[in-house]
Parts: C-alpha cells; sequence; structure tokens
C-alpha cells in the first residue's frame, strides 16, 4: 500500500512538472525557424548561431508593423492578415490582454487599475510579444518588447484608433496652385520627430493632361471633404539581466500613422464648373519621434541603476486643408503602461 501511495506521488510529481514546463514554455514561445536579433547585435553575435539560423532583424519586424499599419488605414483585410502571418512565423506573438503581466516574471507588481468602461473581454487593440537580448558594457540582458496597435476588427473610435470628417469651403478665390488642399504636421513633445510633413495643393488634384488646366488658373467656390484616421502603434521595452526573468519597464514609445481622404465635389474654375477634372487625394503620414522602439536606450537605463523610463512619443498630428482651416487634430494616447492601451 505504502509502495502505490508512493508511486502516484511520483506520477503526481511528474505531471505538476510537465505542466509547469508547458506553461512556462508558452510564455516565452520562440519560433523554431527564425531568431530575432537586433541589429546593432548582428556583427557580435552572428557566430554564436548555426549555418541553418534564419536571422530576422528588429529593423525587418519594425518595417512589416508599419506595413500593416498602413494596410489598417487603407481597410485592406487581406493585407493586414498576411502580414500578421509573416510576423507569427517570425516569432512575434499574439498574446491575451488579460495575460500580459504572466511574461513579467516574479518581481512584476501587477497594476490593479484598468482603464475605465472596459472587460477582460473587450479587443480594442491587439497586444504582441518578441524576446531579443542585448549587450552594453560587457553585460548581456533579456529584452522584452510588448506591442500593442489598433484591433482591425473593432468598429468605433478605440484608445489607439480615432477616425472623423470635416467638409471645408474657401472664401477667397485663389490660384490651382495658390490653394494648399492639405496639410499634416507633426507635434512631439520629447525627442524631434522625423517622417517630415505632407502638404498637397489643389493643383495637384488637378488631372491636367485631361483638363488642360494651367498651375495659374483662377479657383473659387471649392468645397473640399475630408476624412481621416489615426493609428496608434506603442513598444514598451522591459529589460532583465540575462536568465533571470525580473522584468522592469525600461524604455516607452509611441508613433502615430494619420491617413487622409480629399474629394472635392464642388469647385469653379475661370468661371465654369471643373469637378470632372478633380481627383480624390489620399496621403499618409508616419510621425516616428527620435530614438524609437531603441533597445539601447531602454538597455542603458535600465544598466544605470536608477528609477526612470526612456520615453520618446508623438503628442499630435494637427490636419490642416482649405486656407489653412483645421481639418482635425489628432491626438494620441500615448499609455504609460499597457493596461491603458486596451
Amino acid at each position: 500500500m505504502k509502495k502505490k501511495i508512493c508511486s502516484i506521488l511520483a506520477l503526481f510529481v511528474v505531471l505538476f512538472s510537465l505542466s509547469f514546463t508547458a506553461f512556462a514554455s508558452s510564455a516565452r514561445t520562440f519560433s523554431q525557424d527564425y531568431t530575432i536579433v537586433e541589429d546593432d547585435m548582428i556583427a557580435s553575435t552572428i557566430s554564436l548561431f548555426s549555418t541553418n539560423t534564419k536571422i530576422v532583424r528588429v529593423s525587418d519586424i519594425q518595417k512589416l508593423l508599419d506595413e500593416r499599419t498602413s494596410a489598417l488605414l487603407n481597410h485592406d483585410q487581406q493585407a493586414y492578415n498576411e502580414i500578421t502571418n509573416t510576423l507569427r512565423a517570425y516569432g512575434v506573438n499574439e498574446i491575451a490582454f488579460e495575460d500580459i503581466d504572466t511574461l513579467l516574471g516574479d518581481n512584476f507588481v501587477p497594476v490593479t487599475y484598468g482603464a475605465p468602461n472596459q472587460t477582460s473581454t473587450t479587443k480594442n487593440s491587439v497586444f504582441e510579444y518578441y524576446y531579443t537580448t542585448y549587450t552594453y558594457g560587457g553585460v548581456t540582458y533579456d529584452v522584452m518588447r510588448i506591442l500593442a496597435s489598433p484591433n482591425m476588427n473593432t468598429v468605433g473610435d478605440t484608445v489607439l484608433y480615432h477616425s472623423g470628417s470635416m467638409t471645408l469651403y474657401n472664401s477667397k478665390p485663389s490660384t490651382l496652385i495658390g490653394m494648399n488642399l492639405l496639410k499634416i504636421g507633426i507635434t512631439s513633445l520629447i525627442g524631434t520627430s522625423n517622417g517630415g510633413s505632407v502638404l498637397v495643393t489643389l493643383y495637384d488634384a488637378v488631372d491636367a493632361v485631361h483638363s488642360g488646366l494651367s498651375s495659374s488658373a483662377k479657383v473659387s467656390n471649392v468645397q473640399a471633404n475630408y476624412q481621416w484616421n489615426l493609428a496608434e502603434d506603442c513598444s514598451w521595452i522591459y529589460v532583465s539581466k540575462k536568465g533571470e526573468s525580473n522584468y522592469k519597464l525600461s524604455g516607452r514609445y509611441h508613433k502615430g500613422s494619420m491617413g487622409v481622404l480629399v474629394g472635392v465635389p464642388k469647385l469653379v474654375v475661370n468661371g465654369m464648373n471643373s469637378t470632372a477634372y478633380i481627383n480624390s487625394v489620399n496621403r499618409q503620414l508616419t510621425a516616428v519621434p527620435k530614438n524609437y522602439d531603441s533597445t539601447y536606450y531602454a538597455v542603458r537605463t535600465f544598466a544605470s541603476g536608477k528609477v526612470g523610463v526612456y520615453e520618446s512619443y508623438i503628442s499630435s498630428l494637427p490636419v490642416v486643408g482649405l486656407e489653412g482651416k483645421t481639418v482635425a487634430t489628432a491626438v494620441l494616447s500615448n499609455p504609460f503602461y499597457p493596461v491603458y492601451a486596451q
């Protein structure tokens, strides 16, 4: 009898160990075919991999994320899904919002407050994560990124997605080249921004070949209809000493992508209605703050031992239309923790 009890206990221990190992593996799932490597670590780590290892750079991941956001702004579900599948193959895994705290290690203190009016079934944002390593000052660190982006299947505005429309009219006659139809700017409070701005004149929307209109043609009675949408992408970088898995938030980054569609159903050129020669205008601008998603600055902050998080983010993307009139001042949410991005 005693021997039978010992056998049952031994079996229980084995099953528990297997269950624990399975849970730990699911919390840190790596792609079997690809290894994600920091761009500035390629030269120093390439010798550590076998010749069969397929290396993906962090910059490759970032490029795919930008392309997917562009597909979201264009409502291109097929392209969005194809890019997401590629990210999964590379080792960028999706995680449920409620399970994020399992990634952060034993020393993580769960945030006890959440965004208002959210439930465990709410899925306004898509959360993803992946791992790398980084060597700084001769010490190697484990790095985990938690990403958040708008959920394409959610209808309406959310924390990371905003949209709107506006109709504007001009008040003073001008020339086709002299009337700005659209301008998208960038406001960045933390760090300077990369990406410039977008400027479109009314002449840029004219089919000059078929209309025969010159850039100096006189224009009046212009009506312009604007539809815009803003998508915000977030990256939180957590750092731990290699092998310890006690992650600390050390880098916080936010960028915004604005899409604007403009139609001109009414205008008078040289005294005649000329709407047949006006094309719709579709423009996008991605505003990227300086040092966006930088592992170097996040690890340096962690290694310093000081309290604080390195951060770089965009504040807003103001959109103006005819005669400098405001179309939208799209303000980013810039959630400090993932809990605020849902």
